[in-house]
Order: structure tokens, then sequence, then C-alpha cells
């Protein structure tokens, strides 16, 4: 790979990792640094929704998803004992199916997500530069000029670096947004202040297999959720403290005080072994009104922050990061006009802007965990499957045109009355047969690296003017996959360059709503949306025209 980067990455959280990944997969050279001078302990944001693991499997991170864990349910005491007040799920447990084979939010601490991420883009021979900070930056017309230092004890080496872009994941008190002089705009809540942070403690009777809630939510209040990222010896926990009567910031500067503040609201024995990470948190609810100047992004925190009601600020960092590394890989192949790079603000403003009114209105309901009856159940919409990007100036839909306007966080119900439109997710199948017998799934065919499009017909040759057109698309940008009926013969395919594969379980035709007879293309993005649905060559010229070159 070449040693000259055209990104510059600023934060190594997921949502930096994430599009690391993205653009070494894309064989974009880049780099990643880091001012902390170490990978961060915290468990942080646990959360890993079913949408995210989708894109996880089409980033290839499949040993992430497969080590996630279920979610554990929530236990409440009744104030001053180890009456147990209730036990309830946030989510319902759901099973999987052929195009939702993710169904259910999963548990992993940040830091072995990061951890996960960090061993993938080591396969491409790269590193995070941990103790590398980002001094200043300089657009110019043809790229940016970075200025950064690292240190190494206590020397300090100063660098500047030129790149074609830069990407700020470096959180909200980062240095890329405030380069940028990005108005931050929302508010900060200063009556609601907490304590946050991963011990290493055992409870008496207090076992591993809930979140914990003890004490009293309008008084002293303690929270303990089982995370295995935080220690190896099974007595990790992420804790959340809350009490009117003290000081947070003292809580957060001494150790001391803080397990003494959990061991009297703890009801129990409390054998303390070691604090790993403590902070003060207060809820901010903030984002930028556009996610890039000129030539650098931002994503993740650095872009948006809000409350951890609903766990979706790490996953709409990762799902920020997928966004604009696709299209900037494309653009910097010269592949893709540089007008591409405009959609990224377009498509994600929406999104969390609805998400931000979304898990602002949760907080306010749950505040301090002190909701009674089903006022913990979350939405469906949390799992984040129907964020869409329908109302984009860079989807196509000729199927079902002039359909009323949706939201940008809506549902995804399988079943009656649901339309698959363009911009929505894409669904997986499984069971698709080519003519040796070779089983496929369309999350496997899913990549960072091109558009898959799937071309619906009853035979080849009804295929064939929508292969013709996408042969012009040379390499590998585009790949088709011809998706046949269950009865369709396969002989004689050898002359066709796309895979072709019979939909013998009907998964594939039913997911994408197309009829045995009809002949329809449905272009799939990079990052696992659909671009277009139609039923014409035209239409595939059109939606093309719009993306590439």
């Amino acid at each position: 790979m070449s040693t000259q980067p055209s990104v510059l990455i600023v934060g190594s959280g997921p949502s930096g990792l994430v599009a690391a990944l993205t653009f070494l997969q894309n064989n974009i050279p880049i780099r990643i640094i880091d001012k902390s001078p170490s990978p961060h302990p915290s468990s942080r944001g646990s959360g890993i929704m079913p949408r995210t693991q989708d894109l996880l499997h089409q980033l290839g991170a499949t040993d992430l998803v497969e080590a996630l864990e279920p979610m554990v349910p929530i236990r409440t005491y009744k104030p001053g004992g180890l009456e147990i007040e209730r036990d309830f799920l946030m989510f319902t447990p759901k099973e999987g199916t052929p195009h939702f084979p993710y169904m259910n939010p999963k548990m992993m601490g940040q830091s072995g997500t990061e951890a996960y991420l960090r061993g993938h883009i080591a396969k491409f021979s790269c590193q995070v530069e941990y103790g590398t900070e980002l001094r200043s930056l300089e657009q110019k017309e043809d790229g940016v000029v970075a200025h950064i230092a690292k240190k190494i004890g206590d020397q300090e080496t100063l660098e500047i670096i030129s790149v074609q872009y830069l990407i700020g994941a470096d959180g909200a008190k980062g240095t890329v947004r405030r380069q940028l002089d990005l108005p931050f705009v929302g508010n900060t809540q200063d009556d609601v202040r907490t304590v946050l942070g991963d011990i290493c403690l055992t409870a008496e009777g207090v076992d591993r297999q809930h979140i914990h809630r003890f004490g009293d939510p309008k008084a002293a209040l303690a929270v303990l959720l089982p995370s295995r990222e935080v220690d190896d010896q099974n007595d990790g926990w992420q804790v959340v403290v809350a009490d009117p009567t003290k000081d947070m910031a003292i809580l957060a500067n001494d150790e001391t005080e803080l397990v003494n503040c959990i061991k009297a609201i703890v009801p129990v024995e409390v054998k303390f072994r070691k604090l790993v990470s403590v902070g003060e948190w207060r809820p901010n609810v903030r984002m930028t009104n556009t996610f890039s100047v000129g030539r650098v992004f931002i994503c993740g925190d650095a872009a948006h922050v809000h409350s951890p009601a609903g766990g979706q600020g790490l996953n709409s960092g990762i799902q920020d990061s997928i966004n604009i590394a696709w299209k900037l890989s494309l653009v910097i192949k010269h592949l893709s006009p540089p007008s591409l790079l405009e959609t990224y603000s377009a498509e994600r403003v929406p999104v969390i802007s609805e998400m931000l009114n979304l898990t602002t209105e949760m907080f306010y309901r749950n505040r301090n965990f002190s909701s009674s009856g089903n006022g913990f159940e979350r939405p469906e919409k949390l799992r984040m499957h129907g964020v869409n990007y329908r109302s984009s100036s860079v989807v196509l839909e000729e199927r079902n045109p002039g359909l009323p306007e949706t939201p940008a966080y809506g549902d995804a119900v399988e079943g009656e009355g649901r339309v698959l439109v363009a911009g929505d997710r894409a669904p997986d199948a499984p069971a698709l047969v080519d003519g040796e017998g070779t089983k496929y799934r369309l999350f496997d065919l899913f990549k960072m690296t091109h558009h898959t499009v799937l071309v619906f017909a009853p035979s080849l040759d009804s295929a064939k003017p929508v292969l013709d057109a996408l042969a012009a698309r040379a390499g590998g940008t585009v790949k088709p996959v011809v998706v046949l009926p269950q009865a369709a013969s396969l002989l004689s395919v050898d002359e066709i360059d796309a895979l072709i594969v019979s939909d013998g379980e009907d998964y594939a035709y039913s997911g994408y709503q197309v009829k045995q007879g009809e002949t329809y293309a449905v272009a799939v993005r990079p990052d696992g949306f659909i671009g277009a649905i139609t039923a014409s060559v035209e239409g595939v010229q059109s939606y093309f025209s719009k993306v590439l070159l």
C-alpha cells in the first residue's frame, strides 16, 4: 500500500475504525491517529443494534457479530433492600428471518468492539497511531494540510502531512469540528448529573445475568451492568451512580468516595478490586447542521451527541462513517463525481435529527431508571432496520413512485402492507443456488467495495439487456447477480459475466417484492441500502449516472 495517505482519520473509536476498514477494503491508503496514549479501556457504548450487525457482516467483521452477547434483563429492587421489584427486557426478543437475520440488540463493551475492529484493519498492515494529536488543519483547493504532534514519553515530534481528505471522528470535544468552526447546537442539562465508570467488584448474591438497579430513583441510585470487557476475572461492571446529596465531580475524581457511595447504596457486602475508568456525565443533546465543510467530514460524536437512552449513539456513528467512506472511496478512485460527497450530510442529517428527538424523549421518560410499567420498553424503530434514505437525491424509485414521504427513522416490519422502495435497507436472502449447486446469501455478496445489482428476471434472455448495460461499468465497481425463479434452468451460462443463481426458496423474490415473471433491476449500494429499483435499462443507466462517472 502506498505510504502517501489519501485520507487522514482523526479518532480511533468505532466510527473512525469502521471508516478506516471501509477505506482499506477499497485500497485507499490512510492514516488513523488518536491523541490518547493507548486504547481506551471503557465499556461506554455497549449496545449493538441489529442494523449495525447487518453492516458489520457486510464489512466482513462476522467474528465481531458472533462474539456479541444477548442483552440481559434489568432487575430493579425496592429501595433499601434486595426485595426484587421486577425484571424486564427493554426489547422483546425476536427470531431472525431470511430477510432480517439479525433481529435483536446485542452487547459488547466498546473497548471490545474497538479491539475487534483494530484486528481487522491490522490485516491491511494498518495500525492506530496513538499519542498523536491533530493541532490544526488548513484546507486547500486540492487537499488538506494537517499539523499533528506525536508524543512518546516527554518527547514531542511535530509533523505536517498533506492528504486529499480528512475525517474527524474525534468525539464531542475533538479538534476537527472546532477547526471547521461549526456550531454545536443544542443544550446541556446541568440538573442531571451522574458518574459513569467501569469497576471490578463482587457483590454477595448479585448475579451477572441481569442489569441491577439499587436504591431510590428519586434519591441515591446505583446501576450495575455486567461487562466482560472491563476485566478478564468475571467481576467487571459498567456502573452508573447518581446521588443528589453528593458532588458528582468529587465522586468522579475520588476512588474511595465513589466506592463508599456504591457500598452505601448496594445493600449487600461489596468487595472492591479496582477502578478501571470513571467520569462525570451530564446529558448533552447537540448536533451540527452539516457534517462536512469542503474536504473535511465529521461523524459520530464529533457531529452529534445525545442521551444514551435507546443505545443509538455508537450505532449512528458507525452508520455515518460507512456512508461517507464508500462515497469518498469512489471519488478518490475517480469513479464518482465529487458532487456525490454532498449527499453525505443530505442523507445523514435528517436521520440524526429524528434520532435526537427520539432518544431525548425516551431519556426524560425514563430519567434515572424511574419508569414503571412498560416505560422502558423500546420502540421497534430503535432496531434501526427502518433507517432510510428515501428522500436522497441519488436514489431512483420507478416501481412505486409517488409514495407519501416517510420518516428517515422509520419502521421496518415484514408482512402484508410493507412496501420496499429505493432508499430502504436491502434485505438478506439465503438459499440462492448456482449451476454447480453452490449456495449463496445476499449479505455475503454485499460489500463496501462495489454496487451489487440484483437482476430479477424469468430467464437469462430477459436479463441480458440490463447485463449489457452494466458491462460498460469496468473495474469491479458494479457486480451483477441474476436471480432466476425457482424452476429456471441454470445451464449454458458460461458466456454471461455475472453470478447466476436460482431462488429455490423464494426468499429473494419475496424479500424484494418481485413477482415471478417480472423483470426488475435492484441496485444495492456499497452501504447495504437500495439505490434504485427499476424495470428498464434506461432506469439502470439513469441511476448510475447519478453516482458514477
